[in-house]
């Protein structure tokens, strides 16, 4: 057979999974979700690096003030009545979750 494209695999595959018989489709697919995921590591190490890095400058984070970011405090007038616990799934197999709860304060 002859392939259409020097170097494309196109003549030597009879079928393919909707890529019209060729399978450069989903090599590069792969190559794409490769380089996405290298890009998102790489992407990760330079942030730590750089939230470390702020230490030796006048915008020096503590590890208390990461902490202190990540919780917060109800105002003292806060009074709750109920509770609404909600799961959504990424799997599309799995059901939501959503169930409400009344909040009973014992004494």
């Amino acid at each position: 057979m002859h392939d259409p494209e020097p170097g494309s695999d196109t003549g030597r595959v009879a079928s393919g999974g909707g890529t019209g018989g060729s399978r450069s489709v989903t090599t590069q697919a792969n190559a794409t979700l490769a380089t996405v995921g290298a890009m998102v590591a790489a992407f990760t190490l330079f942030t730590i690096a750089a939230v470390f890095s702020l230490n030796w400058t006048e915008f020096g984070i503590t590890s208390d003030q990461v902490v202190q970011g990540l919780s917060f405090r109800l105002p003292d007038n806060f009074k709750p009545r109920r509770v609404i616990v909600e799961i959504k799934p990424n799997n599309k197999k799995l059901p939501e979750v959503k169930e409400h709860f009344d909040w009973v304060v014992a004494g």
